[in-house]
This record gives C-alpha cells, structure tokens and sequence, in this order.
C-alpha cells in the first residue's frame, strides 16, 4: 500500500509538471496572456497588458490542486492495476510451474 501510494504522488507530480507543455495563447490589442496547464490551465503568464509591457506569473491555485488530484486518482488506478495484475500473474506462473512438476498446489 505504502508503495503505491508513493508511486502514485511521484507520478501525480511529474505529470502535473510535464502538463506545462500544453499551452494556449490570448492575444488582445492591449494584452497578451499564455496558459498552461492540463487538463485545466493552472498557470498563467502575462506579457502585455494596456498600461506598458509586463511579465508577470500567476498559479490559479484550485486549477492546480484540482489537476493534482485528476493526475493522482489516474495514477493510484493504474499502479493499483498494475499491483494487483503482477500479483496474478506470479500466482499463475507458480501454479502451473507447481502442475509441471507434479506437485499439488493449494488451489487444487
């Protein structure tokens, strides 16, 4: 549990990391915005705005938290199926290595 559990927050961030590599730019006469982010922009970057030239960083903080938690929840699915198809698969291959040798094993 503890495992997957791990392996589960280290993927969540790395694809929560990897998710700035989507972006969308809004331009306006007097503004210039790029998001990032995915499946929800959670960060943006302000070059223009109508005053003078900016460069401003911006976290919308519940995008981000609600794209950790998407990313988490994919990722504890997919180790946990992982997890429990090795496990199926080792008791198979022992059972019928077990059968290849005559022995019987204690699933019948």
């Amino acid at each position: 549990m503890g495992k997957t559990l791990l392996l589960s927050v280290i993927a969540a961030a790395t694809l929560t990391s990897a998710s700035m590599i989507r972006f969308e730019t809004m331009s306006a006469p007097d503004l210039v915005e790029i998001k990032y982010g995915f499946p929800l922009f959670w960060l943006h970057r302000q070059t223009i705005s109508i005053t003078a030239p900016v460069d401003t960083w911006s976290v919308q903080w519940p995008s981000l938290v609600v794209d950790l938690v998407l990313w988490f929840t994919t990722s504890a699915a997919i180790v946990y199926a992982l997890d429990i198809g090795m496990k199926t698969a080792l008791l198979f291959c022992a059972d019928k290595i077990d059968r290849s040798q005559g022995r019987e094993t204690q699933w019948g």
